[in-house]
């Protein structure tokens, strides 16, 4: 019995010193001396693009960020940073998630390391910072900090939102830089702080308001929200594009069979009701989207439907709807006012 325990020990030991010896070594057990820790900042998104959001519209030459402001990421929100060398091969081992933080309006916003779930969800935080070799790299960034998929690609879906970086304008595109450890004085430095460009939205935008006119003095959105159908079908749930290799979502023909329903609303000061959602890029010109209202006006339910007709949804445009509810000969009647094509329409804060 007493050699069986011994035999045991010794092999419980040599068990924990072969786990020991498969473990990589973290950063902090690593020779940081050898490394810059990088700290980076986030140069905030673009809220809108330009020019005017046409039904037949798609080149964007002449589509520009010039002038534009920029607005901070939302506080607490997360980003991604995925890292490339210097002939943009990917370097999984730095890609790397982040909190975000702002402590004011200065147009940037303090990034801490954390650890997120496949969504981009913060599941804990974390106290290792980067560290990187000396060297030139390429950075994209993507908000939520969503996982990539095994081909490196990202994977999104009607209802959601997606900033990211964007290849097509010089204000959001993946830049080089520089990583030393001398600083521009000449002297010795192992911290190193990497400015990020601004991102910007990579899906299309719908979005509702609904106001209370005359005879109306209580508007509600029902529990079914607003359902949207006739627009881009997700390849099993989601669609998948390669941002990594600077792609951007696709447009494709939308399907009646595919839809998204809004379920939450903001209520305004004058009672009116403001609700949006992200909507991957949709050919809409050769059929109709539904749009379906389910309200309660004054108490009562009601629902309301409008055919959407001609349109050509594309990434990081906002296509606003505004209608007016009101009791005319005791019907409630629900009246829209359509946005001209040739005017602009961009996505508003």
């Amino acid at each position: 019995m007493k050699r069986m325990i011994v035999f045991k020990s010794w092999l419980y030991v040599i068990m924990v010193l072969l786990c020991t010896a498969c473990v990589p070594a973290s950063p902090e057990e690593e020779n940081t001396e050898e490394l810059v820790q990088v700290n980076p900042i986030a140069g905030g998104y673009y809220a809108s693009m330009l020019p005017s959001v046409r039904t037949r519209a798609t080149a964007q030459d002449s589509e520009t960020l010039q002038d534009k402001p920029i607005y901070l990421l939302e506080d607490g929100s997360t980003i991604r940073l995925v890292v490339y060398d210097n002939t943009k091969n990917l370097m999984e081992e730095y890609s790397k998630a982040y909190l975000v933080r702002n402590a004011g309006t200065s147009g940037s916003s303090l990034l801490y390391p954390c650890e997120v779930d496949d969504d981009g969800t913060v599941i804990s935080s974390s106290s290792t910072p980067l560290y990187m070799k000396a060297g030139t790299y390429y950075f994209r960034i993507l908000s939520p900090a969503k996982a990539l998929n095994s081909k490196g690609f990202v994977n999104i879906g009607n209802g959601e939102y997606l900033l990211a970086t964007d290849d097509r304008y010089t204000q959001t595109a993946m830049t080089a830089v520089t990583i030393t450890k001398i600083d521009e004085g000449g002297t010795l430095n192992n911290v190193q702080t990497l400015y990020l460009p601004p991102i910007i939205n990579q899906m299309a935008r719908m979005q509702f308001t609904v106001k209370a006119g005359e005879g109306v003095h209580s508007l509600e959105m029902l529990a079914e929200g607003i359902e949207i159908s006739g627009i881009q079908q997700p390849l099993d749930n989601t669609t998948s594009f390669d941002w990594v290799n600077g792609e951007v979502l696709p447009v494709k023909v939308g399907d009646q069979s595919a839809s998204v329903r809004i379920t939450q609303a903001t209520q305004n000061a004058d009672n009116s009701l403001m609700a949006h959602t992200g909507i991957l890029p949709t050919d809409a010109r050769s059929h109709s989207i539904s749009v379906l209202l389910n309200l309660k006006v004054n108490g009562n339910p009601t629902q309301y439907q409008m055919l959407l007709t001609g349109l050509y949804l594309t990434a990081g445009h906002s296509y606003n709807y505004t209608a007016t509810v009101k009791i005319s000969n005791g019907v409630t009647v629900l009246t829209w006012q359509n946005r001209s094509w040739t005017e602009n329409v961009e996505m508003d804060t």
